[in-house]
């Protein structure tokens, strides 16, 4: 961190979103994690969550090393079935045939990392909102400073009338403050995928509840709320909707539009000499030159 950024870790206090994320990976250590990624805690889990009747006999194994599973026949399985996981899923099944119908039955590979994407994309978005609004904390405070101070307003780039610093600056708040409300707008929409099977339709999982529709829907909104979502995809396929992927990228490139219009304001002033940036004794050139 120090070779990359320049400066010291601050893990007491942490600002930035990189120092936010360094903290999470040293301190959070919620328990739920190192069960849920044990193949044997995780059972435990289940029984105490819905019940020791929904947990699947073991079958198979154990194993001492890895090379009981003939990953060479996975790897010639999946130039004739052009399947990646599913060869994989083969090979496991001939190592554990009292195993092979129930592998894969009830979960995809998405189930896994769409729910993952969707907790990361709103924590994200937790650790970004505090500071959005403090840099619309210091705006406002710079925008009072200076409500009274004239100073020549431009449009389209051309001397017009006179406004004032703080009025000036009130316009980049106002940027803000839209971002604020997208951003809000955005956390407090994002759904849950859930547990929705291969194509979205829970068929798998109505195979495991032997046809009971009221277990499937338990379960999801068990899921939906463990992870702190309130609702959930009322329909998708195996993936969540990549339509949020472009909701999501809108309102950062929005954050970015407001900073990237604020900096190109403040350099254009400073070309008028309308603000200037400290300049030492001793100083040689502009540190604000673009290209630094």
């Amino acid at each position: 961190y120090r070779l990359a950024l320049k400066k010291k870790l601050n893990l007491n206090n942490p600002q930035t979103f990189n120092e936010k994320i360094q903290w999470l990976k040293l301190h959070d250590r919620r328990p739920e994690y190192t069960k849920m990624v044990d193949k044997y805690a995780v059972r435990d889990y289940i029984a105490e969550t819905i019940g020791e009747e929904y947990i699947i006999p073991l079958v198979g194994g154990p194993w001492d090393k890895f090379d009981d599973i003939d990953f060479e026949m996975a790897a010639q399985r999946e130039k004739e079935v052009r399947h990646d996981v599913m060869s994989h899923v083969y090979a496991y099944g001939q190592a554990a045939p009292e195993a092979a119908g129930i592998i894969h039955l009830g979960a995809t590979s998405c189930y896994v990392t769409d729910n993952a994407d969707l907790i990361l994309y709103r924590e994200a978005l937790r650790l970004l909102r505090p500071a959005l609004v403090r840099v619309m904390a210091n705006l406002a405070d710079f925008a009072d400073r200076y409500k009274a101070l004239p100073t020549l307003g431009y449009t389209h780039y051309q001397p017009a009338q006179l406004v004032t610093v703080g009025k000036r600056a009130s316009l980049w708040l106002r940027d803000f403050a839209s971002d604020l409300e997208e951003l809000d707008f955005v956390l407090g929409s994002i759904p849950f995928l859930g547990c929705r099977g291969a194509t979205g339709t829970e068929a798998s999982l109505m195979e495991l509840f032997e046809g009971d529709e009221e277990k499937v829907i338990e379960l999801n909104r068990r899921l939906m709320k463990r992870f702190g979502f309130e609702r959930m995809f009322e329909v998708c396929g195996q993936t969540y909707p990549r339509k949020l992927d472009s909701r999501l990228l809108s309102c950062l490139s929005s954050i970015a539009q407001s900073c990237c219009r604020m900096a190109n304001d403040i350099r254009l002033l400073q070309h008028d000499r309308q603000l200037e940036e400290p300049f030492e004794d001793k100083q040689i050139g502009s540190s604000a030159m673009a290209y630094k």
